[in-house]
């Protein structure tokens, strides 16, 4: 009776502070206030930061996954240019990036990408409501405290090193856009939500649409979610 309690105590204990799948955290459900409605969103598990460069390889190097870039011989790069041969080892430039930058965002990946990856992960993509959900969260100090803005910079920067919102996700804003699982079926494009390292010092989210095998290089990542 003892060693039962233990666990559920421990278990308690985890839903509490989030930490019950590796790199996640709970995020309770509640209500997202729109400007014409409010949304009940039901909790679910977000990763703590964006899909990284090292956590990608371990997908490819699982599945011989090919991305769309690679499949179509080119990337959108810094400056607007679609450069040849550029795949998501490579940086917002084209280079291919070293292994002691693998730590950053994965970029030159597609909303098709994305939901491969997912897929593997035994995750999912969250929803737009999801995403604004978390993101409306108190996000813990002035914008140099919790994201990477910098006209000026040519790169995105390393996951997790700024401060996190109240709920542990960290880099909801200016590192890379995110790409959600909302889509306009009519036009066939995705939505991509936050804001990216090239923006001016603030923390408005923007949010663009891009078709399903866009890789939009320099401005757009990924994270995951997990129902409960």
């Amino acid at each position: 009776m003892k060693n039962i309690f233990c666990i559920f105590l421990i278990f308690a204990c985890c839903r509490i502070t989030g930490q019950t799948h590796s790199g996640m955290v709970l995020v309770p459900g509640g209500k997202l206030k729109t400007q014409s409605s409010t949304i009940d969103v039901k909790g679910f598990y977000m990763d703590t930061c964006e899909v990284t460069v090292a956590d990608f390889e371990k997908f490819v190097n699982s599945t011989s996954y090919k991305t769309d870039a690679e499949k179509n011989g080119t990337s959108t790069c810094y400056g607007g240019q679609s450069i040849a041969n550029v795949t998501w080892r490579c940086n917002t430039m084209g280079k291919i990036r070293p292994a002691n930058e693998y730590d950053r965002p994965v970029i030159h990946v597609s909303y098709n990408d994305a939901m491969a990856y997912a897929k593997w992960a035994k995750k999912r993509l969250p929803t737009e409501e999801e995403w604004m959900y978390a993101a409306s969260h108190k996000r813990g100090g002035r914008t140099k405290q919790i994201a990477w803005f910098n006209s000026l910079a040519r790169d995105i920067h390393p996951v997790g090193k700024l401060k996190p919102n109240s709920l542990g996700i960290y880099d909801l804003f200016g590192n890379a856009y995110e790409i959600v699982n909302t889509v306009n079926e009519q036009q066939k494009l995705f939505k991509m939500k936050g804001n990216c390292f090239l923006s001016e010092d603030n923390i408005d989210i923007e949010e663009y649409a891009v078709a399903p095998m866009s890789s939009t290089s320099h401005i757009t990542g990924f994270r995951c979610v997990k129902d409960l």
